[in-house]
């Protein structure tokens, strides 16, 4: 079955959505220094890049089983710490 991560890249691609997020670079979810919780719960959605979580929207993270506030916020500040990136709304 496909994850989540190609399916959102197929849709976003089709929309047109900005060449911008499509170029950050492939960098796996496990080099990114997520804690072990969120990290799970993306490869078992089947976000497994940076690439495929730039993708992603606030819905489209709700609805990520196991994934909850606190974990979304941490996620967040991650992302912003890091690489000065935001969740789309």
């Amino acid at each position: 079955s496909r994850g989540l991560g190609d399916v959102y890249k197929r849709q976003f691609l089709d929309s047109g959505i900005s060449d911008e997020l499509l170029s950050y670079d492939n960098i796996p979810i496990e080099d990114i220094g997520f804690p072990s919780r969120i990290e799970n719960c993306l490869k078992k959605s089947g976000i497994c890049t940076l690439r495929e979580l730039v993708l992603c929207s606030t819905n489209d993270l709700n609805h990520i089983h196991n994934l909850g506030n606190k974990s979304r916020n941490q996620l967040e500040s991650i992302l912003l710490e890091k690489y000065n990136l935001t969740i789309r709304k």
